[in-house]
């Protein structure tokens, strides 16, 4: 999904506000037997991702922004169960074709 607005900056050059917001989400589940035991083991992982960039294209086509990314995965085991949390952001920059990305 990708948002624009177009305000215009303070040397009168035309510039557009690009929003972007994303979601991932997965659950998969497997069985494992184990070697000559018979037993079955069965594992369920969750996965989930939340991405946000926002930026300004200038009439230049330069992009200068920011992303913000979370990941979360939990994973069920045999009884065992884990939770791992991933949190990033920073600064990106990028020229924009006329036609898109």
């Amino acid at each position: 999904m990708l948002a624009a607005a177009g305000f215009v900056g303070s040397q009168s050059e035309a510039q557009s506000v690009v929003f972007s917001p994303s979601v991932f989400y997965q659950n998969s589940t497997e069985d494992f037997e184990t070697d000559g035991g018979g037993i079955t083991i069965e594992q369920e992982v969750t996965e989930m991702d939340y991405d946000i960039k926002l930026g300004v294209l200038l009439s230049n086509n330069i992009y200068l922004g920011a992303i913000y990314s979370v990941h979360t995965t939990e994973s069920e085991s045999g009884g065992s169960d884990s939770e791992s949390n991933r949190t990033s952001y920073g600064a990106s920059v990028g020229y924009m074709l006329p036609v898109g990305w």
